[in-house]
């Protein structure tokens, strides 16, 4: 059924309201499908409207999973995010895993954004238990563990169990 056909089935002021306020959505910041759905669903617009906004907004590339994913992740890296962090919100969005990986793979290396906090944050903390709260602190935005690790060698911070903190 093409789109004409699927807007004469429905009806049209109700379909014309859902799709303004799914404009409304897209005017602040990109959605994913699964959002769009759900935020028509919670105004309790019927499938067929929720079907057909859906339809134009996909035919017209206002809404596309693949796109969204992208400039998410380029965003919350830019937010100092990691990428453990990152696939759970996408994940929370309900963007497929394909789609995820392949927008974590066409990000590349999150690795200059961690040494970037690296820089950041060292200077914040002087105490004996420096090390771990640094880690702790990028372990929470979600970095790995190996990473956080070899960026911390590379600026000279080394953990001690006796001594606390030492640097070079």
């Amino acid at each position: 059924m093409s789109l004409k056909d699927q807007n004469k089935t429905v009806d049209p002021d109700l379909y014309k309201k859902a799709l303004q306020y799914a404009f409304l959505l897209l005017k602040y910041r990109p959605r994913s499908i699964a959002e769009i759905v759900s935020r028509l669903k919670k105004r309790e617009y019927p499938q067929s409207i929720v079907q057909s906004v859906l339809s134009f907004l996909q035919e017209k590339r206002f809404l596309d999973d693949n796109e969204f994913a992208l400039l998410f992740v380029a965003s919350a890296d830019n937010k100092g995010w990691g990428p453990r962090k990152i696939v759970a919100n996408l994940r929370k969005f309900k963007v497929s895993p394909e789609i995820i990986q392949a927008a974590m793979t066409a990000h590349g290396d999150f690795r200059l954004g961690l040494s970037d906090l690296v820089d950041k944050t060292i200077g914040r903390y002087r105490d004996p238990n420096r090390y771990q709260k640094i880690v702790r602190f990028l372990l929470g935005r979600g970095f790995v563990y190996s990473d956080i690790q070899q960026v911390l060698n590379e600026k000279g911070v080394f953990y001690r169990e006796q001594r606390g903190l030492k640097e070079k």
